[in-house]
């Protein structure tokens, strides 16, 4: 029995919508009861709805159909055309060739059975109309700037008219005209963002306001400082868009100076003269102010560097000066009501001591809890180990059982359940390849020595004692470890008690190995545990 199925795809630049689908795949169905009239009606569709043919990346539909061919659940693939499998010179060859593979033809409406001709031809085709499709996209939306609309994303200040113009936004307008003049007298886009939200002030798309939104990017023109438009000036084009061919993803370029051009929308004005001069200078003098002062030096992580979290909000507790922590949402945005300041060595000091004292405050508990996890991690590493042994053993057997029924069925020998047998075979087979490729990369957990506890706490002494150690790299090594055990440190309003989460079950493991004792071997306790 020969097996057809069909692919049909439509993108949206080219106006069309998921009726195209159906009638691509009513025209495919009457292309196969032509051309190859021995095989099944096609019950098996594969589709893209709404994607370009630009790229073979994120496009389920055509995904599916490879790995299916590979599979080698049918031997006939029919499409419109080529185009609609891909309009990517490279891409349109490398389906055609996974196809050839698993001895699948493709077959289109448009240009008949497909061949190495057909699809070097087409191939160049498909290339060309793109690049043409993107000269007369752009040609059509120089069209548009020129009669007077607007092309590009809408910007934070207008909306959108029933004919397709736009309009100032007089409650937004209002605020650029406040954000630009606080800016002129002095005022910090941190500071603006900070009081705007703590006002209840919707920023763009509802967002709360960031100092980004504000300051934006000069070159770009991003940002409520840099946007000509509200000074009745509309530059186009400022970027382009390219597609990456390793992520079918959009990547934007900036386009050179010297073909921008400037286009008066003086009925869109939000700002007068002055004030846009004002903002430009404060711009110039603090691009010269940051050029003329002295360049920070560059720091590593610290100790528990992106771990601080706030006890509040949930946000980060970032580094406001070289010391000193506080709630990013806080400072940089004014929407968390916590205002602690900590020093950075403090956090660090009470983890410590957390991790030596605190931790280990009841050692009946905490040894009793340490001969439990001991006992149960071993437990579990002697059956995966057994699990490890038997999967290669049990695939031994059953490729020798494979062998010696196809040897069977070579020799005339029929039998159906023996057909059954084999599906079921391949089906273990699969399994066990994959179960033995999963426990191959990850490395088997060492056994645990009984006396954990004692271990355990040995090694935090020798930990922190690492972290002041002379040598940088003993410090590097020491910082790693201790970063891989803690998962949060939460930092409550007020003086509250810090909370550290951590992964109790991960120390005790790594105790009991020796992936840092060359970070602590050299720090007096006679060599590693």
């Amino acid at each position: 029995m020969i097996v057809a199925v069909d692919y049909a795809r439509y993108s949206s630049e080219e106006l069309q919508d998921e009726r195209s689908i159906l009638d691509q795949q009513r025209g495919n169905e009457a292309k196969r009861a032509r051309d190859v009239p021995e095989a099944e009606p096609i019950a098996r569709h594969f589709e893209d709805a709404g994607i370009s043919g630009a790229s073979m990346i994120n496009r389920p539909g055509l995904q599916a159909l490879l790995r299916s061919a590979a599979r080698g659940e049918f031997q006939i693939v029919i499409a419109e055309s080529l185009d609609r499998l891909s309009r990517d010179q490279a891409d349109a060859a490398n389906i055609f060739k996974l196809l050839s593979f698993h001895g699948v033809r493709l077959i289109t409406s448009e240009e008949g059975e497909i061949d190495e001709m057909v699809i070097g031809f087409k191939g160049t085709m498909s290339a060309m109309f793109l690049k043409g499709l993107a000269a007369k996209t752009r040609r059509g939306l120089l069209g548009q700037v020129e009669r007077g609309f607007m092309a590009g994303g809408l910007s934070y200040g207008y909306r959108v008219t029933e004919v397709g113009t736009w309009a100032v936004v007089p409650e937004q307008a209002a605020v650029i005209v406040r954000i630009c003049s606080l800016y002129a007298d002095g005022v910090s886009p941190l500071l603006i963002a900070k009081r705007l939200n703590t006002e209840g002030v919707p920023g763009p798309h509802g967002c709360p306001w960031s100092p980004s939104t504000i300051h934006g990017h000069a070159r770009r023109g991003t940002g409520i400082l840099n946007n000509e438009l509200y000074v009745g000036r509309m530059v186009w084009p400022r970027q382009r868009f390219v597609k990456d061919p390793r992520t079918g993803r959009r990547v934007a370029r900036l386009v050179p100076e010297a073909e921008r051009r400037t286009y008066p929308r003086l009925h869109l004005r939000i700002l007068d003269d002055a004030l846009w001069a004002r903002v430009k200078a404060r711009q110039a003098a603090t691009r010269r102010l940051i050029t003329a002062g002295p360049q920070q030096a560059h720091r590593g992580p610290y100790l528990f560097s992106q771990l601080t979290k706030c006890g509040v909000c949930g946000g980060g507790f970032s580094a406001v000066s070289r010391d000193q922590l506080r709630c990013f949402n806080k400072v940089k945005r004014g929407t968390c009501t916590n205002t602690r300041v900590i020093a950075r060595l403090e956090v660090e000091r009470r983890v410590l001591t957390a991790l030596q004292q605190k931790f280990l405050a009841d050692p009946v508990a905490f040894e009793a809890f340490s001969i439990a996890f001991v006992q149960e991690t071993n437990r579990l590493r002697a059956e995966e180990a057994a699990t490890r042994r038997a999967a290669p053993q049990e695939l031994a057997a059953i490729n020798r059982r494979s062998k010696d029924i196809m040897e069977l069925l070579l020799r005339g020998f029929t039998d159906e359940a023996w057909k059954v047998e084999l599906a079921e075979i391949e089906r273990r087979r699969r399994e066990l390849e994959a179960e033995i490729a999963s426990t191959a990369a990850e490395p088997v957990f060492p056994a645990l020595h009984p006396n954990m506890a004692t271990i355990y706490r040995q090694k935090v002494e020798q930990l922190a004692a690492a972290l002041d150690h002379p040598d940088e790299g003993h410090r590097a090594a020491a910082r790693d470890t201790l970063r891989g055990f803690i998962t949060a440190i939460v930092i409550p309003a007020g003086d509250g008690l810090l909370r550290v989460h951590g992964d109790l079950g991960k120390m005790l493991t790594a105790a009991g190995g020796a992936s840092h004792a060359a970070a602590v071997e050299d720090v007096g306790c006679g060599g590693r545990i």
